[in-house]
């Protein structure tokens, strides 16, 4: 609004200023001649809405005043503001039609040289003015797309990041605290069912067992806790090496296990061993809480390109009904993370059989 009213108020003083030439240089100008003089200098005043009018309106005010033999600086002035108008909005076409139209008349009046190169660099300016005003818009335009563009990527990738941290830690959860549990869990229920029995020394040797294992759960706690607090420390995970430890820890809960190894043992990825024994704890853990007396083989088979995890175990007592639960899914997510494939169906003498393969 304010643009349009400046406009309006420099179209008035040019329509004064080419009127106010006219009657100074002649006494009682023509009234035709006088009213194309005041509608080219005020032609400004329409700019903001009609620029191309406005423009074709100055020239030929400007060719008729030239025409006429009379001073036409209101009209010219009206010409090289036009001009940066029509340039600005990228019209150079008809910019160039008014540099020409003006020098062309000028050429026919026979006006001195001086005046007419002077006329053609006014014009052009403002022509050149705006045309690099268009460029720096159109660049500022485009910055600020991109800006809005980074940002928007900034806040995908932060949702993203986030996302990926939550996973983490539910995976840091899930692996150190439910597989945990889960085998607490069945250890009690074995506890129990000894008690039951009346075999109270194997459920004292059984509740012992929880103890140590609540114990290396409250351990692997504090290290998930202290990766999360402080993430430039990179913590000690358990890897394949430690898998005969694990099966030594699951036979002393009473669980038949028998662990076998093939092939020639590679130091793997960081990723891929804890994987790799995070996949067997998991699967042996299901073991305890579905199938606490079930016999189990575990076996690590090395290839050149592979290594295939494999755990089956035989029917047991059910606490409950085999389900793809969290315990599926985070093997599931360990194999894959991890470019590898991994499979879980039940057997038809109500077993269990696991098997994961992680390329090395």
């Amino acid at each position: 609004m304010l643009m349009r009213a400046g406009y309006g108020v420099l179209g008035g003083v040019l329509a004064l200023a080419q009127v106010a030439t006219m009657v100074t240089a002649v006494r009682f100008p023509d009234v035709a001649l006088l009213a194309a003089g005041a509608v080219g200098g005020g032609s400004v005043a329409v700019v903001p809405r009609f620029p191309r009018v406005a423009h074709a309106v100055a020239v030929l005010g400007y060719v008729a005043m030239i025409s006429a033999g009379v001073k036409g600086g209101g009209c010219f002035f009206a010409v090289v503001i036009t001009a940066y108008a029509v340039a600005v909005r990228g019209w150079w076409g008809w910019a160039g039609f008014g540099m020409a139209a003006s020098v062309a008349v000028e050429l026919w009046a026979r006006l001195p040289a001086d005046h007419t190169v002077a006329t053609a660099v006014m014009v052009g300016a403002a022509a050149l003015l705006g045309h690099s005003a268009r460029q720096t818009a159109i660049r500022a335009g485009q910055l600020e797309q991109r800006l809005h563009e980074l940002r928007s990527s900034q806040a995908s990738l932060a949702a993203a990041t986030a996302t990926a941290e939550r996973g983490r830690v539910a995976r840091y959860l899930h692996d150190v605290v439910i597989a945990c549990l889960g085998g607490v869990r069945g250890q009690a229920v074995r506890a129990r069912r000894l008690l039951t029995d009346d075999d109270r020394a194997a459920a004292k040797i059984t509740l012992g067992r929880i103890e140590s294992a609540s114990r290396d759960t409250l351990a692997e706690m504090r290290g998930v806790l202290k990766a999360i607090r402080a993430p430039a420390e990179t913590p000690t995970w358990p890897g394949i090496d430690q898998v005969g430890h694990l099966v030594s820890t699951v036979r002393a809960s009473g669980v038949s296990v028998r662990f076998e190894q093939t092939g020639t043992p590679v130091p793997l990825p960081a990723g891929t061993d804890r994987a790799a024994y995070r996949i067997v704890e998991e699967a042996l853990a299901n073991v305890l809480q579905h199938a606490g007396d079930a016999t189990v083989r575990v076996t690590l088979a090395y290839t050149p390109a592979e290594l295939v995890i494999d755990v089956v175990n035989g029917p047991g007592w059910t606490l409950r009904k085999w389900s793809v639960g969290h315990g599926l899914t985070a093997m599931r997510e360990h194999a894959v993370t991890n470019r590898g494939q991994f499979s879980a169906t039940p057997l038809p003498d109500g077993g269990f059989h696991v098997t994961a393969t992680l390329p090395l």
